[in-house]
């Protein structure tokens, strides 16, 4: 557990490596010529899967924090009701969606849902007393698969459509907390915000680096004026137990929202007993979580915002270190950030952001002994939103990352990159564009360019087609970067999607959709040992790999007219196929065929639900020498509504008490009964 990215799981101690393997194009295709081979593809999607472009991101009801959604935890949906974007986001006041709901995510900018071409979905708040971990209120969702190195309070993360967890860029409220290592989901708030988006596939052409599988954004909403106090706990089998508070209000000027919670639990044995290192005891765990927001209306045009955030982890691992025993992990996530938007003309808003984040990580061993490393990253941003006509919607902008790192023996030259990014969405029609260019310039590579070209047809009302063009990149983190011999630095992975979809929705309860995705990867970064210890745990880039999949999905909601009032259910089939396209090895830690799914059911004050996921067994190593057994995970839950400010929550973590573990070495989370109260005033 000593270790904050998905491929290490030793003291950062490197070895030189002298791999360096031959540059050639990779992109060879036009963006031109990839578009309309796209389009093509599109008529090899049977109309029989398809849904309308209001589903294609389904986009959940905030609900007040501490009050539980009715139906459904993880994504409790709204059809064909317009939905007002944050109103801290820049153009939020012109960009009224005109099919629905909105997201910001997909086109860093508050962008109807159903004029994207992207694969997105939407999550509700989730409540923290009613999950198991971070990750939990993503395990059921398509398409995307945890991975966790133990308890809740050990490295996890989310790797999306078969690609790397370093490869999934997360954001707060619009700022970066991920370095280049990938971001450490047990850093994360255990409920944060009214929503939480998520973009599946390459998002490179909007936010550069390290968005080449997908992004993730946590996003608040505006306290209101009114003074309000809510909170949540929870108690669980293991010593677990969970708190919450927040207090919220302000006036019509100045409103704000300060968040404090403290979880923690005794653990289970988290490695397996041939994992060298391994400690025969419970590897206990505690997080604190603390985080306020402050918006500010300086004027009718002109809005500030505030975010200040800091996440603690302590927890036990399993491990040696130069012969001395591993005792405790002490990790800390800050996060600072100030945005301002001014309305420059009903249809120009105008945005700026500083932002800054750091992880921390101590490693602490017997006899005094201590290894530490901190990342820090810097953002700015200047940006400009317009309304080009009632159809087109435009966004363009410049930003400037500051990178460094710091461990010890060693600290870092800072890694600067400078980028400039524009992008659109646009409807005439039927017809769909969604267009992204960025242009990337660091100090340490080359000009990288990024780009996005997104078409949709709509074949009927209830009937979509989509196809897109992306690619996508990811920088070495500078640990990595520096311990690399100097005449042979570690280079830029690189990577060009492309997927066709159709969406269909034959009424407004019931919906399926069909992607189909390649991706080609070039100078992939990985690891060629196992990572029981630091020689064997080097990153290296390993030459081109091939990532191919279908993701389906069939479900429907809770609507009048259904032969079950109160149902709510869907199914998600993936098949991947993740191949080294030098050595035809699976690429490690993918599961190729997994079947997810969830059913809620609720009636009067009552409501009962499951979540199910379904794996196969996958590799560890690129050499596929070491299996990790699949998994089966049946989550259960319920909740009674006492009143209309509380309510009561009891819940089951992987029923069948099944190992599952996702990652080799690790075990994962034994069976847990959780109980729970969530507290919210009207």
């Amino acid at each position: 557990l000593n270790c904050k990215r998905n491929d290490t799981v030793a003291p950062r101690r490197r070895t030189p490596r002298r791999l360096r393997l031959s540059e050639k194009p990779m992109f060879k295709r036009s963006t031109c010529a990839a578009a309309v081979a796209a389009a093509f593809s599109l008529a090899a999607i049977p109309a029989a899967m398809a849904q309308t472009a209001q589903d294609h991101a389904r986009t959940a009801r905030p609900a007040p924090a501490g009050q539980q959604n009715h139906p459904g935890r993880h994504y409790n949906l709204q059809r064909n009701t317009p939905q007002a974007a944050p109103a801290s986001r820049a153009a939020a006041k012109h960009a009224t969606p005109r099919h629905g709901a909105q997201m910001v995510t997909a086109a860093n900018m508050p962008t109807a849902i159903d004029t994207l071409t992207s694969d997105v979905v939407v999550l509700p708040t989730y409540h923290a007393q009613r999950n198991a971990s971070q990750l939990t209120p993503f395990e059921a969702l398509g398409s995307i698969q945890p991975r966790s190195q133990g308890t809740p309070g050990s490295f996890g993360g989310l790797a999306i459509r078969g690609n790397a967890l370093q490869d999934t860029l997360v954001l707060i409220d619009g700022f970066r907390v991920s370095p280049a290592s990938g971001a450490d989901f047990s850093l994360l708030p255990m409920a944060y915000g009214s929503r939480t988006e998520i973009l599946r596939g390459p998002g490179s052409g909007i936010y550069g680096q390290n968005a080449g599988g997908g992004v993730v954004q946590y996003l608040p909403a505006r306290a209101g004026p009114k003074t309000q106090v809510s909170g949540e706990a929870g108690i669980g089998g293991r010593g677990y137990m969970q708190m919450r508070g927040r207090v919220s209000g302000g006036n019509e000027q100045i409103t704000g929202t300060l968040d404090v919670g403290r979880e923690r639990g005794d653990g289970f044995d988290a490695t397996a007993r041939d994992y060298p290192g391994h400690q025969d005891d419970q590897d206990n765990w505690k997080r604190d979580n603390l985080s306020g927001r402050l918006d500010a209306r300086l004027s009718t045009a002109t809005n500030v915002t505030v975010v200040a955030m800091r996440n603690t982890v302590n927890a036990d691992f399993d491990g040696t270190y130069g012969g001395n025993t591993a005792l405790a992990a002490k990790k800390r996530l800050e996060l600072t950030g100030v945005r301002a938007d001014h309305q420059l003309s009903p249809n120009t808003r105008l945005d700026a952001k500083f932002g800054q984040s750091s992880i921390s990580n101590t490693w602490n061993y017997t006899n005094n002994v201590a290894t530490w490393d901190k990342t820090r990253l810097r953002e700015y941003g200047l940006g400009a939103t317009q309304q080009v006509t009632p159809e087109v919607l435009a966004r363009v902008g410049a930003e400037r990352l500051e990178e460094s790192y710091d461990t010890t023996g060693l600290s870092s030259p800072t890694r600067t990159t400078h980028a400039l990014t524009g992008n659109a969405v646009g409807e005439y029609g039927p017809h769909q564009l969604n267009v992204a260019l960025r242009l990337d310039d660091s100090n340490r590579y080359k000009k990288t360019f990024s780009h996005q070209v997104g078409y949709g047809y709509r074949l009927a009302d209830n009937l979509r087609v989509v196809g897109n063009l992306n690619t996508g990149y990811r920088m070495p983190d500078l640990a990595d970067y520096y311990a690399s011999p100097e005449n042979a630095r570690l280079k830029q992975q690189r990577n060009q999607t492309v997927d066709a979809g159709a969406y269909w929705q034959p009424d407004q309860a019931t919906y399926a959709k069909a992607i189909v995705y390649r991706s080609r990867v070039r100078d992939r970064l990985t690891t060629i040992g196992d990572c029981t210890g630091a020689a064997n745990c080097a990153i290296t880039n390993v030459g081109r790999a091939t990532i191919t999949g279908i993701a389906l999905s069939l479900g429907q909601e809770n609507a009048p007219g259904q032969l079950v009032e109160g149902l709510s259910w869907q199914a998600n089939l993936d098949l991947v196929n993740p191949k080294n396209s030098a050595t035809g090895r699976v690429l490690p830690h993918v599961a190729k065929r997994t079947l997810s799914g969830q059913v809620d059911y609720s009636f009067d004050e009552y409501s009962v639900g499951a979540d199910v996921v379904l794996n196969n067994r996958h590799f560890s190593d690129e050499a596929n020498q070491r299996r990790v057994g699949g998994a089966l995970l049946v989550n259960l839950r319920s909740s009674w509504r006492v009143s209309p400010e509380l309510t009561a929550h009891a819940d089951v973590y992987n029923l069948g008490n099944r190992s599952n573990a996702s990652w080799r070495y690790y075990n994962q989370q034994p069976r847990t009964v959780m109980l729970g109260v969530s507290y919210s005033p009207r």
